[in-house]
């Protein structure tokens, strides 16, 4: 849930902007129109003493207030009448603040419900202000590194208020988060004692599990996707969907299968067991003499666009070279060699062994490293942002060679290899697995 920004820090003169647009009445419903009550966003203020402030979407509805309750929604134990108008983003909201509370008081949780004349049947949220500021110093984006430092002083001020002043130790909580800017994902609760179980749920069928990570940045647990989790030290863990990728191997085909498309026949692709490895892999070798673009492409690997990033990988063994050997990526709506096609990568390696990473304009050649007609295996990959103007990098055997800035987005969904032409007494030959792209978020 997103919030407001801060506004002032705990016994701290130190003002920050307070999100606040220009208020104005909330026009007369459309003929029709359901009313309706929704409790949306929550802020907290600073200052001697902490206010939360409640804002409520009302829809074709009047005379709203706001209801506080105890942490089980059980008993009822102050209602708000006053509240004032503000425009958050581009909504009205009623925003409603609610009886100060000391700093040793962060740590209760209160269940809010709006009510009206009409309108009784409002969804009840938990909150407390602690929740609030696990949100502003680990999740919230727009929350800056000066914010953060003065927020976890204020939270530990808090946390001693409460050992001083109710003799006693706080719950220890955690808290869960993830990228709230994607809709398919959710999490059970976000704040819970510790002990209490998170279960991560998500309609995205690409996503088969989560990675737990903590505030070190450690993968502590991974859990499939509606399984629980429960942390056994309190803090903040942040779950992050483990992507299903979606390679080509060529473990069910038989020696000799042709694979992907060419855009000449005497480009061929096998699959053979030629290192006696026991393991198929796609066997691409030229016998063109006379044409230098002989194109060849794998076909669509994956099918889901879905993300902000975009990788191209592969296993690459590298037998024979007669030039420049080139991977694009491709859209296989497109045709092959096709020079309408902006690319978004160019991955070059010269028969001398040289690497060079491109974009359309920008072109960096690795330094000090080169990838030669060796017969070894390496892991290659190509991850860049989706958008325009996004980073792209090359990373070979888990070591990052080169990084360029994209000149278009990425809307490929495989990718294609320009052979060099064969000579009298050679032609290119390499060897391909796991090969593909896919898209994901981070």
């Amino acid at each position: 849930m997103k919030k407001f920004s801060v506004k002032k820090i705990i016994t701290l003169v130190l003002s920050l902007s307070l999100l606040v647009g220009a208020a104005f009445a909330i026009g007369a419903a459309a003929d029709g129109e359901t009313p309706s009550l929704r409790v949306a966003r929550f802020n907290v203020e600073h200052g001697e003493k902490l206010i939360m402030e409640v804002a409520v979407e009302a829809i074709a509805t009047e005379d709203v207030s706001l209801e506080i309750y105890t942490a089980d929604g059980e008993s009822l134990i102050h209602t708000v009448t006053e509240s004032e108008e503000r425009t958050i983003g581009d909504k009205s909201y009623l925003v409603f603040r609610t009886p100060a509370a000391t700093p040793k008081e962060m740590y209760t949780e209160f269940c809010f419900k709006a009510v009206s004349a009409d309108v009784n049947d409002c969804e009840m949220k938990k909150y407390s202000i602690l929740e609030y500021f696990y949100e502003k110093i680990y999740f919230d984006t727009t929350t800056t590194d000066v914010q953060r430092t003065f927020l976890e002083y204020a939270k530990g001020y808090a946390e001693y208020a409460y050992r001083i002043f109710n003799e006693a130790e706080p719950t220890e909580y955690v808290y869960a988060y993830y990228d709230m800017s994607r809709d398919d994902i959710v999490l059970s609760d976000y704040l819970v004692a510790l002990g209490e179980a998170v279960t991560p749920t998500s309609d995205n069928v690409s996503i088969e599990s989560f990675d737990v990570i903590n505030e070190k940045g450690e993968t502590v647990a991974t859990v499939a996707k509606g399984e629980a989790f429960t942390a056994t030290e309190a803090g903040s863990y942040k779950f992050v969907p483990e992507r299903k990728k979606v390679l080509l191997t060529f473990d069910n085909l038989t020696a000799s299968s042709s694979f992907g498309n060419s855009k000449y026949t005497n480009t061929k692709g096998l699959v053979t067991d030629a290192d006696s490895d026991g393991n198929n892999e796609g066997y691409i070798f030229n016998q063109n003499k006379t044409n230098t673009d002989c194109w060849f492409a794998p076909g669509a690997v994956t099918t889901d666009k879905t993300g902000n990033k975009y990788e191209f990988e592969m296993k690459f063994k590298l037998d024979t070279i007669t030039g420049n050997l080139a991977f694009y990526d491709y859209d296989s709506s497109q045709a092959l060699g096709s020079e309408g096609t902006s690319y978004a990568f160019i991955l070059i390696i010269a028969s001398d062994g040289t690497v060079t990473l491109q974009s359309m304009s920008q072109k960096v050649v690795v330094e000090g490293k080169t990838l030669t007609a060796d017969k070894t295996w390496h892991t290659i990959s190509i991850v860049g942002d989706i958008e325009k103007g996004g980073t792209l990098t090359l990373t070979v055997d888990g070591e990052e060679w080169a990084s360029v800035t994209t000149d278009t987005a990425m809307v490929g969904d495989s990718f294609e290899i320009l052979l060099p032409k064969s000579t009298s007494n050679a032609n290119t030959k390499f060897y391909v697995d796991d090969c593909g792209v896919n898209y994901y978020y981070e």
